[in-house]
């Protein structure tokens, strides 16, 4: 028990006696010698901390709660309507989770590079699968990362042959 706690203490046991002692109501003496008992005994005081100590803990269990909540809802919109951070976030929550990489600068690293990559086009927002459900992303098209630097995957582009519109008969 902290000295403020024992202060308190002190402080409400002082103020029971000295209403015991000025009141002349039989029951309201009954009912503060019971509560002196129970502040000698401390059965009162521990249960009051106890009670404090599990509100507090609830307390911030809800906080949490309504936090995780409010981060959620955030990212429950298409990939590129998350801002710049949100997005850093969930590539390195993706490279951390698909690709195996747990090295903070790394993931960073990555993290912004891909970044680059979509702000000059060379993959483009559509190119990043996102599961607005699970706000994870599950795959990230054209990308590969070899000796720990991320390659842009060569895209073979289909050319369609024309036919030429002059033909000699």
């Amino acid at each position: 028990m902290t000295d403020i706690q024992k202060i308190i203490k002190n402080n409400k046991i002082y103020r029971f006696a000295l209403e015991l002692q000025y009141t002349e109501n039989e029951d309201s003496k009954i009912l503060l010698k019971q509560i002196l008992q129970n502040f000698e005994q401390n059965i009162n005081d521990d249960y009051t901390i106890n009670t404090d100590k599990h509100n507090l803990k609830t307390n911030i269990e809800k906080f949490n709660d309504k936090f995780n909540k409010i981060d959620e809802l955030t990212f429950k919109k298409q990939f590129y309507r998350l801002n710049e951070i949100q997005k850093i976030n969930k590539l390195k929550e993706y490279f951390k989770n698909n690709k195996n990489i747990v090295d903070d600068k790394m993931l960073q690293s990555h993290a912004d590079t891909i970044l680059e990559f979509i702000k000059n086009k060379k993959i483009k927002n559509a190119d990043v699968e996102y599961n607005i459900n699970s706000t994870t992303i599950t795959n990230i098209k054209n990308i590969n990362i070899e000796d720990d630097k991320i390659v842009i995957a060569a895209t073979v582009k289909k050319t369609l042959k024309k036919k030429s519109s002059t033909s000699k008969e």
